[in-house]
C-alpha cells in the first residue's frame, strides 16, 4: 500500500539570500529521506522531490543532487575551450604519450 510524507517549510524573509540557504538545507534532508527508503525498500524504486513555491517566482524545483559540473560552466563557460579541454592538456597528453612511446 503506498503512502505519502509531506516535509514542508515556509519562512519569509526580507533578504532573498537567506532562500540558498534554507534550500540546501531542505535538499540535504530530502537525501537523507531518498537514501533511508532506498536503504529499506523491497523493489519498488523511491521517490523523493523538493521544491519551493511563492507567488511572485512561481514553482521551482530543487534537484537532490546539486550538478556542480553544470554549475560551473554556466558560471566559467565563457572561459572554456571548444570541447572543454585546454590546448594546455591535450599537449600535456601528447607529451606523455610521447615520452610513454619511446620510453
Amino acid at each position: 500500500m503506498q503512502r505519502q510524507w509531506t516535509l514542508e517549510a515556509r519562512a519569509d524573509f526580507t533578504d532573498k539570500e537567506k532562500n540558498e540557504a534554507i534550500d540546501t538545507a531542505v535538499r540535504e534532508a530530502a537525501v537523507h529521506i531518498h537514501a533511508v527508503i532506498a536503504l529499506l525498500s523491497d523493489g519498488q524504486k523511491p521517490q523523493v522531490v523538493c521544491f519551493s513555491d511563492d507567488f511572485f517566482d512561481g514553482h521551482q524545483e530543487i534537484a537532490l543532487h546539486q550538478d556542480k559540473l553544470g554549475d560551473a560552466v554556466a558560471a566559467h563557460g565563457d572561459k572554456m575551450a571548444g570541447g572543454g579541454v585546454s590546448q594546455e592538456l591535450l599537449a600535456a597528453a601528447t607529451d606523455m604519450q610521447h615520452d610513454k612511446n619511446n620510453g
